[in-house]
């Protein structure tokens, strides 16, 4: 691996800091764009759920409470949209026993991915 020499100061020891493999950035790059078109695509998905279900219950709230509070509409509508936005989040975390495998074959993937688009392969 190579490395680059960088000083804080003039005079100062020097540091060496490793610098990525060549296809390391592309595919860092490539890692965070998934992730996040994930992330995106499960809000999405959660929120056009949450905002079917709102509309459930607004057309049946009137069938199914007869006093009903004045806020209890829009209350069950945040609920469902907050935790259409809490499980779309928190399924983005990986889960510690299948998270190594999770990687070694995303890694190969984003590998073989970028490699074939520079050429390499």
């Amino acid at each position: 691996m190579r490395t680059e020499d960088t000083a804080t100061a003039p005079g100062a020891a020097a540091m060496s800091r490793p610098l990525p493999a060549p296809l390391e950035t592309p595919v860092r790059r490539a890692r965070r764009r998934l992730f996040l078109q994930l992330l995106v695509n499960r809000l999405v998905g959660g929120w056009a759920g949450a905002l079917a279900l709102a509309v459930g219950w607004f057309l049946l709230q009137p069938f199914l409470l007869a006093a009903p509070a004045a806020g209890l509409r829009w209350a069950v509508a945040g609920t469902l949209v907050t935790a259409a936005t809490a499980l779309a989040g928190g399924g983005n975390r990986r889960d510690g026993e299948r998270g190594e495998q999770y990687d070694e074959r995303e890694r190969r993937c984003l590998h073989g991915c970028v490699s074939k688009s520079l050429g390499h392969v």
